[in-house]
Parts: structure tokens; sequence; C-alpha cells
């Protein structure tokens, strides 16, 4: 959604009563502009009124009369000659740069070399170099005084071009522009400057989320940067604007709940839904005056509604009684027996009006006709009216034949043949009628007067054009405009993104602390969005049992007040780069955890020590004792807490009731440690958080004693760290 805004200052006593703003692009959706009008400080204020969407080609400026051809012939003769200089000097550079100094020559045979021209050969350096600086300087002179020679063509050519008296509509030239109406409120106490603000939807704008972590070289201290992947292909470039981004989609059609009431008594059908409604009753009277006045009848004008693609087919009313009752039940005009005389055979190929009769205004003899799915095929005698489903304005209208057999309680009309009672037809309007900006109403000459119609795109533009456009090149255009901006919708995330969508019902807004510039190219640039301090809280894990590396892990608690959603994340510590993470979703005041890698400052030793033992007078049992000894040394300048994770054997459950396992002691205390994303599931597994000085160390130890029978034996000797 885009907002523009400018400001209207009072011309006399009163504003203009009508206003266009110019310069909007051509993907914009006529439907969605909305607009407002602030003021400052206290008066009285114009109120906004009508407001039409047209196209707009920029006008002669009289600052700038058209160019003579002695001056354009002039401009490109300066462009010509900029650009023989600057070749000449580049091939200058070029034969600089072959200049060598020539090797020392073979002396005689018997005699001494001469000796060596160092003198020449630094004076031929020095001068290469000297004239090298002179050149590069010249040369880049020589493309400034291209690149002026050719603004100065183009603005001669560009001026020339918009003095033309008939302007065709460019792609670059081309744009839509808005007809706002204001009230004629004068005096005193009205003010002398309001602000007017359109608001828009366009297509052609998408964003992914990105972050970037930095860290102190302690890991305590850390800011988290909200960054955002932004691409728009909307058609006009984003300068120095105030950029929010959303999550929500605005341009999605949502239906509205409907809240459906519960009764308890005998089961009833649910009412029909009514799509249009019959005109008021005595709509004729409005023009009483107009035709007493002029007395001339109307006539009748060429329909400008957009046709409805759709299969149509005509009922002939003459041969079934019990459809002019259903029209009646329906509260359709009955024709009466000389209008369904005259009315035509069904014809499966016979035109269609884009209304039912009684909202097009069509003369009585019109044959009544309606337009009917292909998927439903030619109507049934039996079926009697069926259903008719269309809108009450701009008219598409469907007849459908109710389902055989399908009946229910209620009062409905019964069914032939006993069938139940059949539902009232249910009738909805479309959504391509819900566009009232589109909606005109036919003039007092017309035998259509008191209806409303939509017209179509030429016509819209048309009536509120003031300058000279080819429309149907303009459509082509602003057709275009959109295919081009929705191709944005249809890519792929940039590599390592992810779209951003709503969560569990919810959407959020990020705004941008401070003004973006981005052009209409779609191509993803990153901009920054947010910067906040966050708590962090560092952590070494380590499983000395598979690797004796210990890994930093960097707890981040989430300082925005919205969720953050999936995506890369750039970690920094110490101000160097350490690595490419990935942040998934988090909610509000939720902790992320990013792994950082080895910390090469801490070391850890495993010793593992086994000896087998049979205690008792019968000696049938044999006992495996197990001793772990760990040794941790922190050569960092900071405490560091270290997660040490062990797993002690589990016997077979086969075996349970023969091996057994017993832990005889531990130093420090550990505790059971059970991931929940574990696959397989983690059995046996234990872990110690223990906390190391600065340059410190601590020693960890863990004993325990595996009991079997002794007739048995470990297959492959002892197999105490499997």
């Amino acid at each position: 959604m885009v907002t523009r805004a400018a400001e209207l200052v009072r011309d006399g006593s009163a504003f203009p009563a009508r206003i266009q703003l110019v310069g909007l692009p051509l993907a914009l959706d006529d439907s969605s502009i909305r607009v407002e009008v602030e003021t400052e400080g206290e008066g009285q204020a114009p109120i906004a009124g009508d407001l039409r969407v047209t196209l707009s080609v920029p006008s002669d400026d009289p600052e700038l009369p058209p160019p003579s051809n002695g001056e354009l012939d002039l401009a490109q003769l300066e462009l010509d000659l900029a650009i023989e200089a600057r070749t000449q000097l580049t091939r200058a550079k070029g034969r600089l740069a072959t200049l060598q100094g020539l090797a020392r020559g073979r002396p005689e045979e018997g005699k001494a070399p001469a000796p060596s021209p160092t003198a020449a050969r630094l004076q031929l350096l020095a001068f290469r170099r000297e004239r090298g600086e002179q050149l590069g300087r010249a040369i880049d002179a020589a493309n400034e005084r291209v690149r002026v020679a050719k603004e100065q063509l183009e603005t001669l050519r560009e001026r020339e071009r918009l003095a033309s008296s008939h302007k065709n509509a460019r792609t670059h030239e081309l744009r839509k522009a808005a007809i706002l109406e204001l009230d004629h409120g004068s005096g005193p106490e009205l003010v002398s400057r309001v602000r007017v603000k359109l608001h828009y939807f366009v297509p052609g704008a998408r964003w992914a989320p990105a972050y970037t972590v930095r860290l102190d070289r302690a890991m305590r201290a850390a800011t988290l940067e909200l960054r955002a992947m932004v691409g728009q292909s909307t058609g006009e470039d984003w300068h120095d604007v105030a950029l929010t981004l959303s999550t929500a989609s605005p341009q999605q059609w949502t239906e509205l709940p409907e809240l459906k009431s519960r009764r308890i008594g005998r089961r009833q059908p649910p009412p029909a839904k009514k799509g249009w409604r019959p005109p008021p009753v005595g709509a004729d009277q409005l023009y009483a005056d107009y035709d007493r006045g002029l007395g001339e009848p109307p006539v009748e004008d060429e329909p400008v509604v957009e046709a409805a693609k759709s299969e149509t087919f005509v009922y002939d009313l003459d041969d079934d009684e019990a459809e002019a009752e259903e029209m009646a039940d329906a509260g359709m005009p009955q024709p009466d027996a000389k209008q369904r005389k005259s009315a035509a055979p069904m014809s499966m190929d016979a035109p269609t009006r884009s209304m039912p009769p009684s909202l097009s205004g069509a003369p009585p003899s019109a044959p009544m006709q309606y337009p009917m799915p292909a998927s439903l095929g030619a109507p049934k005698r039996s079926a009697g009216f069926g259903a008719l489903v269309g809108g009450a304005i701009g008219g598409i209208a469907s007849a459908f034949a109710p389902e055989e057999g399908r009946g229910g309680g209620g009062g409905g009309p019964m069914a032939p043949g006993g069938g139940g009672f059949v539902p009232e037809p249910e009738l909805v309007a479309g959504r391509d009628l819900l566009d009232y900006g589109r909606l005109r109403l036919s003039s007092a000459s017309s035998y259509r007067r008191g209806s409303l119609r939509r017209i179509d795109r030429r016509t819209q533009y048309q009536q509120l054009c003031v300058e000279y456009v080819r429309v149907d090149v303009a459509i082509e255009q602003i057709d275009e405009a959109v295919a081009w901006a929705r191709l944005l919708e249809t890519e792929r995330a940039p590599e390592g993104h992810r779209w951003p969508s709503s969560e569990g019902g919810f959407d959020y807004a990020y705004v941008a602390e401070a003004p973006v510039d981005l052009a209409s190219t779609g191509v993803f640039t990153s901009l920054p969005i947010d910067l906040r301090e966050a708590e962090a809280t560092p952590r070494y894990v380590s499983v000395p049992r598979e690797s004796a590396d210990v890994f930093r892990i960097v707890a981040l608690r989430n300082p925005l007040a919205a969720p953050l959603l999936a995506g890369p994340a750039d970690v920094y510590v110490a101000g160097k780069f350490a690595l490419t993470s990935s942040v998934e979703l988090t909610p509000i005041d939720g902790r992320i955890e990013v792994g950082l890698g080895v910390e090469q400052a801490i070391k850890i030793a495993r010793n593992v020590s086994f000896s087998e033992d049979t205690p008792g007078m019968f000696k049938r049992q044999l006992e495996l004792r197990h001793t772990l000894e760990l040794e941790v040394q922190n050569h960092t300048s900071s405490a560091a807490t270290v997660e040490i994770r062990e797993r002690l054997p589990i016997a077979a459950k086969a075996l349970a009731d023969d091996i057994s396992i017993e832990v005889e002691q531990v130093s420090p205390e550990w505790e059971d440690y059970d991931p929940k994303d574990a696959v397989p599931s983690l059995e046996g597994g234990r872990m110690w958080k223990v906390e190391v000085p600065a340059s410190g160390k601590r020693e960890l130890s863990a004993t325990w004693i595996v009991t079997i029978p002794i007739n048995h034996e470990l297959i492959g000797g002892n197999r105490r760290e499997s």
C-alpha cells in the first residue's frame, strides 16, 4: 500500500473545486484508491468529495521551447567530437604502455660488457609514470565531456518530443492521475493550507526477513539488526520513503464470516440469499418533468457494459405456467400473455442481456434471457424456473436447474412427484459486480434510465481524461505494467531466505527506522529496518565421548515487539564475521540459539579406566567397573559455563533381569539429559553443567558398575564406550 502526500494552498477565499494529482503508476489498482484531507491548527477544512482515476500525460513546459535543427546538429557534433577525443587519448595511453627500454647488448668475445644505462632507464620510467598520470586525468575529463554531451542531446530530443501536438501513450510518459473534487467552503474560518493524502494498492513488491547479530568478544553484549531483502517493480521509484513491512496480504480476498442463528423446533430450510432486488416502485416519476418539458421519447443507446463470458439460454414462458408462478414467488415481474407469445423460443445461441429485466430497464417486450454455466447444459422442462444466480447491478445472472430428488422440510414449493420441498433459489452477487466506481447512471433520454450500468475501462478513462491520449494503447500499457509487476510475486525468495507469512492467524508490521531508497527494477536489495540491543547468554557444549571439541552457543532474547520470522542471520564476533546461521520463528520475548562453531581456547581431556571383579562366595556374577575422569581447562579471559554430555550403558529389555547397571559415584552431580527432538530417542543421557573460571580448570568423575552373570561374556571384548 502506497501513501502519497501533497500540500494544497488556498487561492483567494476558497480552495479550487477540482484538483488533479498526477504521476501515479500504471499498475495502480483503481478500486483501492482512497483520499484523506488533513489540516494543521484550527479552522474549517474542505471536504473531499468524488474521487476518480484517469490517465495523464505530462503537458508542455513553456519554459522549454522545442529546439531547432541547428541546435540538434550542434549537440550531435559536440558528442561526436567528445567521443573521438576520448578514443585518441585511450589509444595514446595504450601506446605509452608499449614503450619499453632496450636490453643491454652482448659484448664482443674477450671484451668487458658495456656499462648498464641505469640513468636512462630511470628517466624512461619517470617519463612513463608522469605521462600516464597526465593521460589518466585527460581521459577522466573526456569521459565527463561525453556524459555532458549525451545529456544535452537527450534533453533536446526530449523537448522536441514533448512539443508534439499529438502525444501517443508511451511507457516512460503515460501515468495515471487522480481527480479529486472538493466542496466550495469559503470564509474567514477556512484554513489556508491542507495536506491531501492518497492511499492505493499496487502489485509488484515483496520482502524476506534477514538478520545481523553482532557480539562482543565475551559474547555477553549483542545487537540484533533486522534487515529485509526488498524488491519492487511497481512502476515508480522509491526515494526517501517511510517503509513499513507487513506479513499481511492486503490484496487477498477474504469472505466475512456469517453468523448463523440456532433455533429449537421443527426443521426449516435456510432462507435464500438475496443477490438482487427489484427497483423501487415509482422510479419513472423522477423523469416526469423531463418528459413533459422536452417530450423526447427514450432512445436505445449503445450498451457499454462489459460482456459476460457465459453460454445463455432463453425461457419460453408461454409453455409452462408453473415457471411464471415460481418467478412470482422469487419476486420477478411476470410477463402477461401477449408478452409470452412474443417471447422467442428456447435457444442456446440467442444473445444475452447483462441484467435481469427487472434491473436493466428493458422494455416489456424484450424476451427474458439469463446466462447459464456451460457445466449445466440445457435446462430440463421438469426442472421449472430453477435458481437465479447473479448480481443486481452490472448484471451477470445464471439460471440453475435444481437437483432432482432434493427435498427437505419447511414451507417451500412442492417438487413434482412428491419429492418433498424444493429449497428457495440462492442468489449471490459476483465480486465483479461490487466495483461501484465503474457504475454509471443512464441518461434521461435512454430507455435504460433509472438503472446503473457498469462501464468498461475504455469508457471510464475517456470520460475523465482531459488530454489527448490513445486509450487503446494506454490500456495495453496498463495491462503490460500490471503483468510485469505481478511477475515478482511468482519468483522464489532469494537464496537462503523465506517469504514471510501469517502465523496462527496473526499478522505483524515492522517499521523501518530511517527512510529508504529503492528503484523499481525488481532486484532484491538488503535494507536496514530496525536495530535493537539484545540480552546474550553464552554457553559451551561438548560431547567428549564423540569429540574433544567444545562448541560455542549464544542464546539471544528477542528484543522486538513482534516475533522474529524465519530467515538467515549473519553473526559477527568482535567485529569479525563468524558464520551465517538460521533463525527460526521466535515469539515475542522468546529466545533463539545461535551456534558459533568450535572454541579453541577451551580444552577437554577424557580418560576411562575399566576393571573386572567376581564378588561373593559363590562367584556367580561378574562386575564390570567403569571409571570416567574428565578435565576441563579454560584458557579464555572470562569464566565459562560448559555443558558436558555423557551417556550410561542401557541393558536390552530382553536381558534386563540378568544385567544391572548401578552408578557408584559422580562428582560433581549430573542431571538427566533427554532432548525432545532427538531421533531416535536418547536413553541414559546425562549432563554436567560446570562453571570453569578464567584461566582455570575443573575435574569431573563418574563411576558405574555393570553386573552380568558369570557365564555371560561380552562378544568382541569390552564395549563400555558403545
